[in-house]
């Protein structure tokens, strides 16, 4: 749990509108930008296997979790990402990053 400013509760719909809306914004994603999306994200990109992410999701079955959580990633997303990649990458080691845009 995480709390406010004055040490309430953080309620979802207040940081969802306070902070998720505005990064969406920034960002210039066309799908809006929620806790679920996030989860989603996270699961799907940062698991090498189906069982990884049906793991990393707690779900019964591969099937649904698959069924549920894969979808298409609309191509801003896409981009995004792989603009924020290439710049993670470059200011973490200028050289590897130079090679990877060669690829």
């Amino acid at each position: 749990m995480f709390a406010s400013k004055k040490g309430n509760p953080l309620l979802a719909d207040n940081f969802r509108k306070r902070v998720l809306a505005k990064l969406q914004e920034d960002l210039k994603l066309d799908v809006p930008l929620t806790f679920q999306v996030l989860r989603r994200s996270h699961a799907m990109r940062n698991q090498k296997t189906p069982k990884d992410v049906q793991a990393h999701l707690g779900r019964k079955t591969l099937a649904m979790a698959i069924g549920t959580y894969a979808q298409a990633i609309p191509e801003s997303v896409r981009e995004l990402v792989e603009r924020d990649e290439r710049e993670t990458l470059e200011q973490q080691d200028p050289a590897t990053s130079a090679e990877q845009a060669k690829r």
